[in-house]
């Protein structure tokens, strides 16, 4: 779901649910990931059960793994993060982003699924 505000977004996962749909991944097409948090925290709270996954556009997992681990620690749950990249650089034997990426996963408390 391409969040544009919390009512648009809502209504969208509520067209999902109705359909069936056991989750969700939402996203922020137009605006930086912090302002698609209260919109995360809101349709967690009104779909506890429903499986919540979010991709914070242009974002590493370097930096979205703690704002994940915050959101658990506070009682929102996102059981999964898409990362439209992993900074796994083909050309290199080591994976120094790939590895920062993996310490704050681990640093995080994040404990969701990770594409």
């Amino acid at each position: 779901v391409p969040a544009k505000s919390k009512d648009q977004t809502v209504a969208q996962v509520e067209i999902a649910v109705s359909a069936g749909c056991s989750g969700v991944f939402l996203t922020n097409p137009d605006f930086d990931y912090p302002q698609l948090l209260p919109i995360v925290r809101h349709v967690r709270g009104l779909h506890p059960a429903l499986f919540l996954g979010v991709s914070f556009h242009a974002v590493t997992g370097a930096d979205a793994f703690p704002t994940l681990g915050r959101l658990a620690v506070e009682g929102t749950k996102v059981d999964a993060y898409f990362a439209h990249h992993a900074w796994i650089d083909d050309a290199r034997d080591d994976q120094p982003a790939a590895g920062a990426a993996l310490r704050a996963r681990e640093q995080s408390g994040w404990d969701g699924l990770y594409l």
